[in-house]
């Protein structure tokens, strides 16, 4: 597989993931008006699902089919995830006052414990907007560390979730908080469609990786094919299974073929996977921050680019000072072997 030996990581993922990652915080900030002016519809929540079969395919490779148990796992995952969430939580939230929103007790206690969007009331998007699918990442990538313990007849189960999941539920790809029959909660269903989509790109890439070689030209029209999926005028169930498959075959192609195959293995792009899960969740506390400090209109226009400037230089720090530290020295406490010990590449913003 194709792979950055002296760190673990899939360049071409990492690069892959920086830019959905900044896609997320361009549409969140309004810069994808350009597109639409120009009649494109950018669908630019699907990133999200995205983020959550890139989970499935690096978590198959570090941790999945016995490689750790599910308490080193959980360990693993919540020093990855926990301390940047809390920070970014907390950050909005005392901000909320002057923003005139107010949190319960319950909310700030369901984003404490990652259950802040498993269809709990209130059940609405939580206080830092795209930290909605940090739960949902943390616990469906619990479900899967527990039941991927084998690669044996593993993929008959998991196809069957990823084509059946988008027929039965019409909203899968374009909900996140809401429940399904008031009891399901569609963002836990997103992540396991998405998921077992990621562990079957795994399972097919190992099984690709010496025997096919890969044209150069196949990453690149699988990603001119993803950005299309991206702007289609309508969705269906049909469209998400085409998804589904074009998000498949290039998590197979950018992984099975040489590293430096493609542009996302350029070090601009790897660097911006590098700090995507800061981009992901910092992106609107900054904005809200300065529209607090300098309003809404001098933040119009060209000043969201800079809100974007911001957001990088702020990410860098971000993973610098907070992340890495932080997952280091909750892996290092909790530690049982040497193999757990150092920063684990995540695998995706969320």
């Amino acid at each position: 597989m194709a792979r950055d030996a002296t760190r673990g990581k899939f360049r071409s993922l990492e690069g892959l993931r920086g830019v959905l990652a900044l896609l997320v915080c361009c549409g969140h900030l309004g810069l994808v008006t350009v597109a639409q002016r120009a009649g494109l519809v950018v669908r630019f929540g699907l990133a999200v699902d995205v983020f959550f079969a890139l989970s499935g395919f690096v978590l198959c490779h570090s941790s999945y089919f016995g490689r750790r148990t599910v308490g080193e796992f959980t360990v693993a995952r919540l020093a990855r995830l926990y301390p940047l969430h809390c920070l970014t939580a907390a950050a909005v939230l005392a901000m909320g006052p002057a923003r005139g929103i107010h949190a319960t007790p319950a909310e700030v206690l369901q984003h404490l414990t990652l259950t802040h969007n498993v269809g709990l009331p209130p059940n609405h998007l939580s206080l830092d907007m795209p930290a909605w699918s940090i739960s949902v990442e943390f616990w469906i990538g619990l479900l899967f560390c527990a039941l991927m313990t084998s690669r044996a007849r593993r993929w008959p189960w998991l196809l069957l979730t990823a084509i059946a999941l988008p027929i039965a539920v019409s909203e899968l790809t374009r909900s996140d908080a809401q429940n399904v029959l008031r009891v399901v909660n569609i963002g836990l269903l997103r992540a396991v469609a998405a998921f077992s989509v990621g562990i079957l790109a795994y399972l097919a890439s190992e099984r690709c990786a010496d025997r096919v070689s890969i044209p150069r030209a196949v990453p690149y029209a699988l990603g001119a094919a993803l950005a299309v999926m991206l702007t289609l005028p309508w969705w269906s169930a049909a469209a998400t299974l085409m998804f589904y498959a074009i998000v498949f075959l290039l998590l197979v192609a950018l992984t099975s073929s040489n590293d430096d195959a493609t542009i996302l293995c350029a070090r601009p792009f790897v660097w911006l996977g590098t700090v995507s899960y800061s981009v992901y969740l910092l992106h609107m506390p900054i904005y809200y921050a300065l529209e607090l400090a300098v309003g809404e209109r001098l933040l119009a226009r060209g000043g969201k680019f800079v809100v974007v400037a911001i957001v990088l230089a702020a990410s860098a720090q971000s993973h610098r000072w907070i992340e890495v530290p932080f997952q280091r020295a909750i892996r290092e406490r909790f530690a049982r072997r040497p193999r757990l010990r150092g920063a684990e590449p995540i695998a995706s913003p969320a």
